[in-house]
């Protein structure tokens, strides 16, 4: 009994984390409340998911504006990541701590978060997580006006996605590609990679950057009328 309770709350959290990418909050919301009550179940001392599910978690907060919910989230995570020595749970949750910052425009502390997520991931072969940081560190330095730097973090995760196909990643970083380039008054590069942002998202049914690109595209056609 103990054994399914703990499997259940897996495929629970990362089922309503796959709802949450295909922007069904409903649905999500429904099965992140089950995986809680699971993860409390099988460990009664917690409050929250924890581990890589209280990442995908915070996230899923985020995205319905939770800031400081997430945050707490967060908090613990990282607290129980760093009781067991989970090094990558631990890299994930400084990635989960500068999204958070990033929301709340502490650029000092999301930088600071980005830039240990990137260091550590790189040391532990964890790809996935540095470029989902890099992701993170330039929007944070476009929001500084730094757009060259991030330009280039852009072009270091896609860089990563193509060698090792994290076709997943893709549409996030051309998103904010699209958006460097837009502020910088490049229409066409901004145009392009939204417009490359958009098609991807639509082919794996991911929602959040469709709809960022979609925005996007929008803005830069009124915008532009001649």
């Amino acid at each position: 009994k103990v054994k399914s309770v703990k499997q259940e709350r897996y495929s629970t959290a990362y089922f309503a984390y796959t709802l949450f990418l295909l922007g069904d909050m409903v649905k999500a919301s429904i099965k992140f409340e089950r995986a809680g009550e699971l993860e409390r179940k099988y460990d009664p001392s917690v409050r929250y998911l924890y581990s890589s599910r209280g990442v995908c978690y915070a996230d899923f907060l985020l995205a319905q504006g939770m800031i400081e919910k997430a945050l707490d989230v967060t908090q613990e995570n990282i607290k129980i990541c760093k009781k067991y020595n989970w090094v990558d749970d631990i890299i994930f949750c400084h990635r989960s701590l500068a999204s958070i910052y990033y929301c709340q425009k502490k650029l000092r502390e999301a930088e600071e978060n980005a830039v240990v997520a990137i260091e550590q991931a790189k040391k532990t072969g964890r790809q996935g997580i540095e470029v989902e940081s890099l992701i993170e560190l330039a929007k944070i330095k476009a929001d500084q006006s730094r757009f060259q730097e991030s330009e280039f973090m852009i072009n270091q995760a896609l860089q990563i996605c193509q060698r090792c196909n994290y076709c997943l990643y893709e549409p996030d970083a051309e998103v904010v590609l699209a958006k460097v380039y837009w502020v910088l008054g490049d229409i066409d590069r901004a145009k392009g990679f939204a417009n490359s942002a958009y098609k991807k998202a639509a082919q794996m049914n991911y929602h959040w950057p469709k709809i960022e690109a979609s925005n996007l595209l929008t803005e830069i056609s009124v915008n532009n009328k001649t």
